[in-house]
């Protein structure tokens, strides 16, 4: 199942956007079971996350750590724009 549902997109409209932007989506792995979501096992894929014309597979450890990394770049590019840093 897909996240964001990026077929239904209309591109035309999209890329004022940016490049990436109609291309961003999350699609869960409907095999993970309860034990493995439990668990965290780091081998046990929750879903593929696709940017461009890549995917790619990742675990629950990693889908945490990149929510991390987009809310802290989130935050500094904040900070930059409050202290009259950019």
């Amino acid at each position: 199942m897909s996240l964001n549902q990026t077929h239904s997109y209309n591109r035309k409209i999209t890329d004022r956007l940016g490049k990436y932007f109609s291309t961003i989506d999350f699609t869960f792995n409907e095999n993970i079971t309860a034990d493995s979501y439990i668990h965290k096992s780091k081998h046990s894929i929750v879903g593929s996350v696709d940017i461009g014309h890549n995917t790619y597979d990742i675990n629950l450890h990693e889908l945490e750590q990149l929510k991390s990394t987009i809310d802290r770049a989130l935050e500094v590019l904040e900070r930059k724009y409050r202290t009259g840093l950019m």
